[in-house]
């Protein structure tokens, strides 16, 4: 280990560490734009300069590795005019959009202007001015606005090592763009908008829909397979306008993927369920409430009951059923699960699981692994074979359409009870509906495929009458 001093601070860090991560990893800070902890090292941003005793000049800090006995400044006269013209330069052609630009509130080069800048600018020539374009399905490009910081094309290039992005021309004539029928088209794509320290790459899907200071932040796990990414939500007026990935080096490093970035488009699709319906036997169907409605079900449930849960349930929710089959002697239990996809894998470690469900293994917790693996086997052979009277399915997954055989087979039962966040094909046969909450409204916990109860908070209020599952198990 290597022990030296910053801004006074002593510091032990791993031999070969930048200057730059042993500050950031002990709580000091230094101005960087083109500098990440899980790309390569650029070093051509220079705002980063730090002065270290006995070196003639300032260096940067992102390039430079920690020695035994070396003592930094991150902060003084000289290295506050460095900084004050490494942004003039930056400044010389970037358009003073502001008002208009996306990334504003959390622009980088906003921040260092605003400490380190100046109020007025020495360039009176015309400024250089670049392309406007959509480079890809989800990333739209202001090449007038980049800094070419190179965050992009390395991440590109050593994360999803596509390459689509690269600096073009040279000199003055630098610029950021895709190679000739290369769209910036992968599953990570949206990360190279999270990781662009200014406004020049924008998400399509979060342009001009709310400004950040207006938008609420809140924590939760991206529900759409068993990474269990760590994610911001963004919300603005009872509505999720974005998700971001947030740092979590054991699940899901700094990134998450397209789909699950985008996930929270179902959260807020037409055809969720907002009331509890009852249906009689002539097929109308009636509002009713909670309360009524567990009246109903508690006088339905039996031994000779089958029950099928989701993968998609929460702990909580897993725990109040478990106690329920307990409780009404319920032996045909099955899993609901929404069929595997291709496990994929990138550079630096971040994986897509191939299991699409956010919390099988919390099911295995709950129910075991024989129940996970055959229950649902035996309860549609139980259904089918008229040994089951009453179905009770709790579903609730994501962008996931019924499998034909649990639609046909639901239909031969005496009572079908659905649980449900969204309506379907079930929903439209069931002599009961309950609306349930999406992950993103309510507080529960998923268990990742790595075995880690990974807890998500409420982001907004449940739709309509809709209420978490484990309110309504825990009433029967």
């Amino acid at each position: 280990m290597v022990k030296l001093r910053i801004n006074n601070k002593e510091i032990i860090a791993e031999p070969g560490t930048s200057v730059m991560k042993a500050a950031l990893d002990n709580g000091i800070f230094i101005p960087h734009f083109c500098y990440h902890p899980a790309l390569s090292i650029s070093g051509n941003c220079r705002i980063c300069v730090v002065s270290v005793k006995n070196m003639p000049k300032p260096v940067t800090s992102c390039t430079t590795a920690v020695a035994e006995g070396m003592e930094v400044e991150t902060e003084n006269k000289d290295i506050a005019a460095i900084r004050k013209s490494v942004l003039e330069f930056f400044l010389i052609n970037h358009p003073i959009d502001c008002p208009v630009c996306d990334q504003a509130g959390e622009c980088t080069l906003q921040d260092f202007t605003y400490l380190y800048g100046s109020d007025h600018s020495r360039f009176s020539e015309e400024k250089r001015t670049w392309h406007t374009k959509d480079v890809g399905p989800l990333v739209k490009l202001w090449a007038n606005r980049c800094v070419l910081c190179a965050r992009c094309v390395r991440f590109l290039n050593e994360i999803t090592k596509t390459g689509e992005l690269g600096i073009m021309n040279r000199g003055d004539r630098n610029v950021i763009d895709t190679f000739p029928g290369m769209p910036v088209d992968n599953p990570l794509s949206g990360n190279i908008v999270d990781i662009c320290p200014v406004g020049a790459l924008i998400s399509k899907d979060f342009l001009y829909q709310a400004r950040v200071w207006f938008m609420d932040f809140k924590q939760s796990v991206c529900p759409m397979c068993a990474t269990g990414c760590n994610i911001t939500a963004g919300v603005y007026q009872g509505k999720i306008k974005r998700f971001a990935p947030t740092k979590n080096l054991k699940v899901n490093q700094y990134w998450m993927c397209d789909y699950g970035r985008l996930s929270y488009k179902f959260v807020h699709s037409d055809n969720r369920l907002t009331a509890f319906l009852t249906r009689s036997q002539a097929g109308s169907v009636t509002k009713t409430t909670l309360q009524e409605s567990v009246n109903i079900l508690k006088n339905s449930l039996s031994g000779d009951t089958a029950v099928l849960a989701s993968a998609y349930m929460d702990n909580e929710g897993l725990t109040a059923l478990k106690t329920v089959t307990d409780k009404y002697g319920i032996k045909n239990i099955g899993c609901l699960l929404k069929p595997d996809g291709k496990a994929q894998a990138f550079g630096g470690g971040f994986k897509i699981s191939h299991d699409n469900n956010p919390n099988r293994k919390g099911f295995e917790n709950v129910f075991g692994k024989a129940v996970l693996d055959n229950g649902y086997r035996q309860v549609i052979d139980a259904v089918k074979t008229g040994k089951a009277g009453t179905l009770y399915v709790i579903n609730g997954i994501l962008d996931y359409a019924l499998p034909q055989e649990l639609i046909d087979a639901a239909g031969k039962v005496k009572f079908l009870v659905v649980q449900d966040t969204h309506s379907s094909a079930l929903t439209e046969k069931a002599h009961l509906v309950l609306p349930s909450c999406t992950y993103a409204e309510k507080n529960g916990a998923f268990t990742n495929e790595q075995g880690m109860e990974q807890k998500f908070n409420r982001l907004i209020d449940p739709a309509g009458a809709a209420e978490p599952d484990n309110i309504i198990l825990n009433q029967l």
